[in-house]
């Protein structure tokens, strides 16, 4: 009797181990509410990383100009991005006066980052963590030009590079622009960008008004800033501008 009493015990203490299906579900609901939470915090510690990440390749990459200029007179780069030797976007800027150099660097193969390659052992640096590609990029983001899921496998940088600094013959030490838009006021260096992001949603929401860049300007400093502040910045020109440009 002792023994069939035992065993009838063990018996209930073995079924009482499980879970009922309602606890599976509720089990199942907390972890779903869980994921819910943290999932957007993850999101977004990812996406601040990867900007974090940006900015760092954009420093780098602005202290590699420099070292370019003690070695070329204190100029530029000579060279553009993909939208300038992959579009045919210089071809009426200004009456067209760039478009056969434009035409000449596409020729040569002079992409900024070649031009810039015994600066840049790293080619990772050309590459924005965020960079899923685009189908319209430039400094107003108008330029028609498929770069597929990535810019920097399609292209080999994910960044656009004020091409106009090389095609006037600008100096590091001496460089001076103008916003092209009435008052045609002057801009100070820090205002003047030198690399960035190619397009605006990487580091931001979709579309021209949420979206936000990744910029190093010409004396060196890192920024990230709305797109309308961006548009702003890219409006320049290296001469003094006139009602008629």
């Amino acid at each position: 009797m002792t023994g069939r009493h035992d065993k009838t015990i063990g018996s209930k203490s073995q079924a009482q181990t499980g879970f009922t299906l309602v606890e599976v579900l509720v089990v199942m609901a907390v972890i779903t509410v869980l994921l819910a939470i943290l999932f957007p915090v993850f999101s977004s510690a990812r996406r601040h990383a990867q900007q974090v990440a940006c900015l760092s390749n954009l420093r780098e990459l602005g202290q590699a100009v420099f070292m370019y200029a003690q070695d070329y007179d204190d100029l530029y780069p000579y060279g553009g991005d993909p939208s300038d030797l992959d579009t045919s976007s210089w071809e009426d800027f200004e009456n067209g006066k760039y478009w056969p150099t434009i035409q000449q660097w596409h020729t040569n193969d002079q992409y900024v980052y070649n031009v810039m390659a015994s600066y840049v052992k790293d080619k990772e640096l050309w590459h924005c963590p965020s960079d899923d590609g685009y189908t319209l990029c430039g400094s107003f983001e108008d330029i028609p030009l498929d770069a597929g899921s990535s810019s920097y496998k399609a292209f080999g940088t994910s960044y656009g590079y004020t091409t106009l600094l090389a095609l006037d013959h600008q100096t590091i030490s001496g460089v001076r622009g103008w916003s092209r838009q009435a008052p045609y006021s002057e801009q100070d260096p820090v205002d003047i960008p030198l690399l960035w992001d190619m397009v605006g949603e990487w580091h931001g929401g979709s579309g021209l008004i949420e979206g936000r860049l990744n910029m190093v300007m010409v004396d060196g400093h890192a920024i990230n800033v709305s797109r309308n502040r961006a548009n702003v910045l890219n409006q320049i020109v290296f001469t003094i501008p006139t009602p008629a440009q």
